[in-house]
């Protein structure tokens, strides 16, 4: 694969499929609309009942004075909306119809007065006949001329002017190219040399009342975009299999609650018997040696189906949460293999951290900044770039690799490799901690920067409390208020003994090779 080949348009894959379509002139608009522009504007972004929604076949009422033009109301085929604010208006005809002089202009003057109808005020006018897109600027005082054609067979070649017109993240771009146009012509048959500068001062008041419109604008797409993702998750979740969900929160990269808000949510509305089939299935996963989110998000899960109460067998979840807080606590010292393996996961996450950080921090910076100057607007606020992202999951792959080279099933042995990884990382790492994840320059503070499984039991142990006062027992209650008293229970220590020389020797072989590369 050649890395350095640009990325495909992301219209190439529309025009593409439109080129293959068998359209023939005794089909109806409809076609054209179901297999070329219904497609076509979900490409563009937009999307119904989105904040890009698109008005499909919007009737507008006409009053007295506009029949003249022989009808009651008008119908427009599409008025794709950007933020419900419309620009532009989309009129399906007949297949091949646009071809013929004496059509094109009659759906022309049709498309020209919806557009221009005090109503719809839109800017621009699209007609589509599955062979071509004609574009019209409706305040053009040509309108025998197109702006742009794109004709089917040769799309490939003019498509992307298409886009740059239309698609939701370009569509103002191109709004504010025509206005200031509009307003060069204006300005230049001007007479009075003061004019360009009151046209100046009275923009510089619209900019002062619109900037806490662009504000809000700003913050409703942050917001709609997360609220998006969060559902999509959420369907994801609610449709996986028990084990799907366990295995989804065992992976190095999550920390969100949303898991543990599913296993929630099933113990709850579950049957008696599905629940207690459920709550089998997770005292097996945390049985034995597993990641500190499945025991957190577990633990979360059942403390959270019993502060509901709404379960006739709330009070065996509850204690099957609370032992399990208590082990998450103290690391379950009374076995030993499961102590050892959550000291590894501390060790081999920081680890593998600060060696991501200290080989490809520069590389991804330098990555965020180029995607900084080249994604569009919209992208970037609602994804903006970031250094961490590739660092994290890159660390991610080095606590696989860790993982899969040092686990053992014997605690002393991993203990002696833990010791190994500890004096490892003090010979050639930083001993700063990575700041990764934004909470964990908050929880600096209170210590436990790598330790996912004390801050997170303490805060999930917060929530029960807020959720339903007196439900744990005194000792969990008085350690969840830490939560905002900075009083963390203490990281149990690695106990003290031998490290083991093969695993050092190997760690420094990997990491002279990691510099020569």
């Amino acid at each position: 694969m050649n890395q350095n080949a640009p990325d495909r348009a992301p219209w190439a894959s529309f025009v593409s499929q439109w080129k293959t379509l068998r359209i023939l002139a005794e089909q109806p608009e409809q076609a054209i609309r179901e297999q070329i522009l219904a497609p076509m504007l979900v490409m563009l972004g937009y999307g119904l009942r989105t904040v890009n929604d698109i008005l499909y076949e919007h009737v507008e009422p006409l009053p007295d004075e506009y029949r003249m033009v022989g009808s009651r109301r008008i119908k427009v085929d599409y008025i794709p909306t950007l933020r419900l604010q419309r620009f532009w208006i989309m009129e399906a005809k007949k297949p091949g119809s646009l071809s013929n002089t004496a059509a094109n202009k009659t759906a022309l003057l049709q498309a020209h007065f919806y557009a221009t109808y005090p109503t719809i005020n839109a800017r621009y006018i699209v007609l589509a006949d599955g062979e071509q897109l004609r574009v019209y600027d409706a305040r053009s005082t040509s309108l025998d001329e197109a702006r742009l054609v794109v004709m089917r067979e040769t799309a490939e070649t003019n498509f992307g002017e298409f886009y740059a017109l239309f698609a939701a993240r370009h569509l103002l771009d191109a709004v504010r190219r025509d206005v200031l146009s509009d307003l060069e012509r204006v300005l230049s048959k001007e007479i009075d040399v003061n004019a360009p500068r009151a046209f100046a001062s009275a923009m510089a008041e619209v900019t002062q009342r619109v900037t806490p419109i662009i504000n809000e604008n700003v913050r409703q797409l942050i917001v709609t975009h997360h609220q998006t993702k969060v559902a999509s998750r959420v369907s994801y979740l609610q449709a996986a299999d028990l084990r799907t969900v366990l295995a989804v929160m065992g992976h190095p990269t999550e920390v969100g609650f949303d898991t543990s808000n599913e296993l929630a949510r099933r113990l709850i509305e579950s049957n008696e018997a599905t629940r207690r089939s459920i709550a089998g299935e997770l005292m097996i996963a945390v049985a034995g040696p597993v990641r500190q989110t499945v025991r957190v998000f577990v633990m979360r899960a059942l403390l959270l189906a019993a502060a509901s109460r709404t379960t006739t067998d709330w009070n065996q979840l509850l204690q099957f949460g609370v032992s399990l807080a208590r082990e998450n606590l103290t690391y379950a010292a009374d076995n030993p293999l499961l102590n050892a393996t959550l000291h590894f996961e501390n060790a081999s996450d920081r680890v593998a951290m600060k060696l991501s950080q200290h080989f490809f921090e520069e590389t991804a910076a330098q990555a965020e900044r180029t995607a900084r100057k080249t994604m569009a607007l919209e992208d970037l606020l609602k994804e903006p770039p970031s250094k961490n992202v590739p660092l994290i999951f890159g660390s991610s792959g080095m606590t696989a690799r860790l993982a899969d080279a040092l686990r053992s099933p014997d605690p002393d042995v991993l203990l002696k490799r833990i010791r190994a990884l500890e004096r490892f990382e003090q010979a050639h790492l930083s001993q700063t901690p990575p700041h990764l994840f934004g909470d964990q320059i908050y929880l600096a503070s209170k210590g436990v920067e790598f330790d996912f499984l004390i801050r997170a039991t303490v805060d999930s142990l917060y929530q029960i409390v807020q959720a339903a006062p007196g439900l744990l027992p005194d000792d969990l209650a008085k350690i969840a208020a830490g939560w905002e008293t900075s009083t963390f229970p203490a990281t149990p220590l690695v106990p003290d003994g031998d490290f083991d020389l093969e695993t050092f020797a190997a760690l420094e072989a990997g990491f002279k090779v990691l510099q020569q590369s």
